[in-house]
Formats: structure tokens, sequence, C-alpha cells
């Protein structure tokens, strides 16, 4: 603000036709020798009583009255005029609604400040302010349900308040589940109406019963007098996924008959490497009492639609098997396994998709696999 008013000073004294802002009508600074410019340009909606201050540059000239007018020429209040400045309540400058149905709160007013000077001229200078929220958000679309090792960046709910003059009362936070649901206080969260975060990493999924698919809300409410101001944010409950697919294909081609979910790679019929090998007619069984059992999905589009936890409830609800046979394309299995890794034993997630069925001389030779896997943080 200081760099503008040097900018409007020095704009001021030159000598010539100047204008500081494209829509505003020139000025010859040596005919009438003054300017008033509007300071506070932005408020709150919670400035609705305070003054705002207009700066007066003068040269041989003063100001001898100023009125504010709205963009239809009523006047709607007159400035108190002081040493270098004037002022003016937002109370006189209406109801603060805005929209083509007065139902918003946020809005600009359009206005005119109209200067009556010693000289007998009169500056007629448009202007405005605007009215936004005092609270401001940095906002979270979504977080993955259960997972704190989420990227913080992408979980921090910053918050803060701020109005032109108007005092904090109180600030508060309330929540709930979805669009249905009751808006309750948030007791477990002090917010600082200096500013603030929140770290959706750590939200307590059982006090709030989110789960995957769900709609956390967040109403902030700051109040100053009678005066409030409410922003809402909500933020997705997202599950969490697998890793990306990968593709394999499992024959009966004894250099590369076994295959290993873990590493990716095949094996050769007598390998202790592999997890699982193809077995006649058209099959696989787990070998090397590799910790890995299977379920087959009966469910359409399963493949493309399940996520991790549901991968585990299918698995869960079914019973596991360590081979099958007479498997056709579009088949699917979802798989339990555990693997060491780091010295410490972890439980993987996985599904797959049978594809085509290679058939030479009407016995299967390879069948062709879609999978993808995940470890379900908690």
């Amino acid at each position: 603000m200081k760099q503008q008013l040097k900018y409007l000073s020095l704009c001021f004294l030159a000598v010539g036709l100047w204008s500081c802002d494209d829509d505003e009508a020139l000025i010859d600074t040596r005919e009438v020798g003054a300017n008033a410019v509007l300071v506070d340009r932005n408020i709150s909606v919670l400035d609705q009583n305070e003054d705002v201050t207009i700066e007066l540059f003068t040269n041989n000239v003063e100001f001898e009255s100023i009125t504010i007018e709205d963009g239809d020429g009523n006047v709607l209040t007159t400035a108190n005029i002081g040493d270098g400045t004037a002022s003016f309540s937002t109370s006189e400058l209406g109801d603060f609604k805005f929209g083509d149905d007065n139902d918003e709160v946020t809005g600009t007013f359009d206005l005119r400040i109209v200067s009556m000077l010693s000289s007998g001229e009169v500056l007629n200078d448009p202007t405005s302010i605007n009215v936004d929220h005092a609270i401001e958000l940095s906002e979270v679309d979504e977080i993955t349900y259960l997972d704190p090792t989420s990227d913080e960046d992408e979980t921090i709910l910053g918050y803060s308040v701020s109005t032109l003059s108007a005092p904090i009362d109180d600030f508060m936070l309330e929540w709930k589940k979805n669009k249905a649901g009751t808006y309750v206080e948030d007791t477990d969260v002090t917010l600082d109406p200096e500013g603030g975060e929140i770290d959706l990493a750590d939200l307590d999924y059982d006090a709030y019963d989110l789960h995957p698919g769900d709609t956390l809300y967040y109403r902030f409410t700051a109040t100053s007098g009678s005066l409030q101001d409410q922003v809402v944010t909500s933020v997705v409950v997202m599950p969490q996924t697998f890793g990306s697919s990968e593709s394999a294909t499992i024959s009966n081609d004894a250099t590369a008959t076994q295959f290993s979910f873990t590493t990716g790679e095949h094996y050769a019929e007598n390998s202790e490497e592999g997890e699982i090998k193809f077995t006649d007619p058209t099959g696989f069984e787990v070998v090397n009492d590799a910790l890995i059992s299977f379920v087959e999905v009966t469910e359409d589009d399963f493949f493309s639609n399940a996520d991790l936890m549901d991968a585990r409830e299918m698995f869960e609800d079914g019973t596991p098997i360590t081979s099958a046979s007479n498997i056709e394309s579009g088949d699917v299995f979802v798989y339990e396994t555990t693997r060491e890794v780091d010295d410490e034993q972890i439980v993987v997630y996985g599904i797959f998709k049978v594809g085509n069925v290679t058939v030479v001389n009407g016995t299967a030779v390879s069948f062709e696999i879609e999978y993808k896997e995940g470890t379900i943080v908690e």
C-alpha cells in the first residue's frame, strides 16, 4: 500500500495530464491541484461498521466537502475531513448483500468520491470497495483413508482470520459427515484466529466415523459483535488404491513355468524362486511353500473398480485356495501374501484378471494375466 501511495503522490505532482487507472477520468493537476484516493478498498464481511480512509493530496487548494455516492449517483454519506485524510463508516454503504438475488455476502460496492474544492472545482472519482470473507482457507480436496504417509503438503488445511479493523470475539470449528449430516462443534481442535493448520493426515477416523467414499465437512465461524462470517470446506475420503497394473504370461514352458508376484519375474520348472506355476490343463498352483493364497471373485467389473480394502474384504469373506484349474479369460482372483521387508513381515493384497488363453492342438499352453497389488496402511 505504501508503494501505491507513493506512486499516486508522484502521479499527482507530475505536470500535465495523468491517470493511475485506465478506467479513471484524466485529471489536469495544473488546473485542479487535488486528488482523493480511497486507501481501504478491501474489507471483510465483518467490517460492516468500520471507518475507511481516503488519502487527500492537495496543491494550494483545500477540500471543503466530500460525499460518497453509489454507482447510480445517490449520496450515501458525507466523509469526515481531517489533516490529509478523510474517512467514512462502512455502515453507510447499505446492506452487505450482493449478487442478482442479493443472496451473496461477498461482492463489490461501486462508489464515487465527489469532492468540493476551495477553488470551486469538483472532483468526481470512481472507486470501489471489495468485500470478502474474513476467513481464508488453504483447502484440501481429498485425503486417503487411514494413510498417515500421505504427502504433508496435500493434507494440511490452513486457516486464518483477517479484517480491516473489526475485532474477532469468537472463532469456532464444526464438522459433519456427508451432506445429510448435522454440524457439531469440534472440541478437539483449538483454533487461533491469527492463523493455524489442521493436519488431516492425523484424523481420528473412528471419532468422525469416516470410511472411504465419505465426505467430511468443516464449517469455520468467526464472530464480531452481532456479525458472523462462515466458510465451509469439504474433504473427500478416498480409498487406499492398488499400485500400477502389471502384466505377465503363465505358460507350460519348462524354462519359465513359474512366476513370482513379488519380483514380477518368470522362473524355470525346478526353481525355488517362484510363487505359482502353470498346471495342466489350464490352471496354476502355489509352489515353494510361498505364503500366498487366492479367492476367486464373481462380481462384474471387480478388477476395474476394487480398491485395496475391497480386495481384503473379498479375500476374508471367501475360502482361500492354493490352486485353480480350468480357468478362463475374464476370471478374477484376489490374493493375500506375506513378504519380508526390512526384517518386517508385511501383508500384501493383490488382484489379477485372466486375459487371453492360448490353445495349441486343443491344449492350453499359456494364459495372460493383469495384476496389481498394495499394502494397506492403518
